[in-house]
């Protein structure tokens, strides 16, 4: 029975001889051909962008209820950590987060 090492050597047998592997013996491809101008991409903005950018009535209605729900519940959470550390108990430093 035959190794591993044999039976690839067997298979294999130019690179025995001294060729690269994954070549076929033949000349490599040729370089491609300079071009007259050198490649710059040009980066232009999306129109995808610009048409998610606009918002219709119902949208921005939205948006703004919820700005106004945000700022409410600032407000409330600021008054009450203001109220614990006025307080001096220590008690709402651990619950601050919640």
């Amino acid at each position: 029975m035959r190794s591993a090492g044999e039976a690839a050597s067997k298979k294999r047998p130019r690179e025995a001889e001294g060729h690269e592997a994954g070549t076929n013996g033949s000349a490599p491809a040729p370089a491609p051909a300079p071009s007259a101008r050198p490649f710059r991409p040009v980066e232009l903005p999306s129109p995808v962008t610009a048409a998610k950018a606009i918002k219709n009535a119902s949208e921005l209605e939205g948006m703004r209820e919820a700005h106004l729900r945000d700022a409410v519940a600032v407000c409330q959470f600021l008054k009450w950590l203001e109220d614990k550390a006025s307080g001096g108990s220590g008690s709402g430093q651990g619950r601050a987060g919640q």
